[in-house]
C-alpha cells in the first residue's frame, strides 16, 4: 500500500494541524468498546500521572483536563514542535503504556480517534476549563468538582 494513500485522508480531515503554535484545542477521546476503564482507581491514577509527563507535552501545555470512567476531555495549547494528530497520539500511546503497565496487560486501552475543536480568538478558555473540569459532576460521579480526584487545572499550579 502506497504510505501516501494512509497519510492524505487525515491531513484532509485534520486542516487544524497546519494553523501552528499558539492554538487552543478542546479534545476528547473515548475508552476502547467504551469501557469504563477508569473506575478502576490503580488505572485512573496511572492515567492520570502519564497526563503530567513532559514527553507527552514537548512545546505544547496541557491547560486543563478530566478523565471520567470512559473518557478523557481536555484543554491544550498547540507548541510550535507539534501537530494535534501527533500530540494526541502521544498522549494516548503513553497513557495507554502506563494504564497496561499498572494492569499487568497488553491491549487496546483508547478508542480510535478524537474529537478537537479550535477555540476562537473571541472565547474565553476560563469558562471551558470550567466547563471541562465540571464534567466529573455532570456525569454524577461527585457533587463538587473537589470530590472527584481526576482532574487537574494548570491555573492551580
Amino acid at each position: 500500500m502506497d504510505i501516501r494513500t494512509c497519510i492524505e485522508p487525515v491531513h484532509v480531515r485534520r486542516r487544524c494541524d497546519a494553523i501552528g503554535e499558539g492554538r487552543i484545542y478542546r479534545i476528547d477521546f473515548g475508552t476502547a468498546g467504551q469501557a469504563s476503564t477508569f473506575d478502576d482507581w490503580t488505572l485512573a491514577c496511572a492515567a492520570a500521572r502519564a497526563f503530567g509527563e513532559p514527553r507527552v507535552w514537548r512545546t505544547s501545555r496541557l491547560l486543563c483536563w478530566a478523565l471520567l470512567p470512559d473518557r478523557w476531555h481536555g484543554l491544550v495549547r498547540l507548541g510550535g514542535l507539534d501537530s494535534l494528530p501527533i500530540l494526541v497520539a502521544r498522549l494516548k500511546a503513553v497513557a495507554a503504556g502506563s494504564v497496561n503497565l499498572a494492569a499487568a496487560r497488553s491491549g487496546a486501552v483508547w478508542a480510535r480517534g478524537y474529537h478537537e475543536r479550535a477555540l476562537r480568538p473571541d472565547e474565553d478558555c476560563f469558562a471551558l476549563a470550567r466547563e471541562i473540569v465540571r464534567q466529573p459532576v455532570r456525569a454524577g460521579l461527585c457533587r463538587r468538582v473537589g470530590e472527584y480526584p481526576f482532574w487537574d487545572a494548570s491555573w492551580l499550579a
